[in-house]
């Protein structure tokens, strides 16, 4: 299976696209700053973002491995 499908890496967007918009709201200064705005964002994070994309992925899963870790555009979660 190809670790590097891009059909598998949409759990990362789901999840890290939310915590961006969240963390850089305001100007981050440092990686200090960074790891502080992050830490306190993911502790105030609805977290059945990361329950749904966590679902998805498992479907994705299925599906590269029907596709023999090729190419799958669509997924059905069967």
């Amino acid at each position: 299976m190809a670790s590097n499908s891009p059909g598998l890496k949409s759990v990362n967007y789901a999840i890290f696209a939310k915590l961006q918009e969240y963390v850089y709201h305001t100007r981050i200064r440092d990686v200090d700053h960074f790891v502080e705005r992050f830490m306190d964002e993911w502790s105030r994070c609805d977290h059945e973002i990361t329950t749904v994309a966590v679902s998805e992925w498992k479907a994705r899963l299925r599906a590269c491995v029907k596709a023999n870790g090729g190419h799958f555009e669509h997924f059905h979660d069967n």
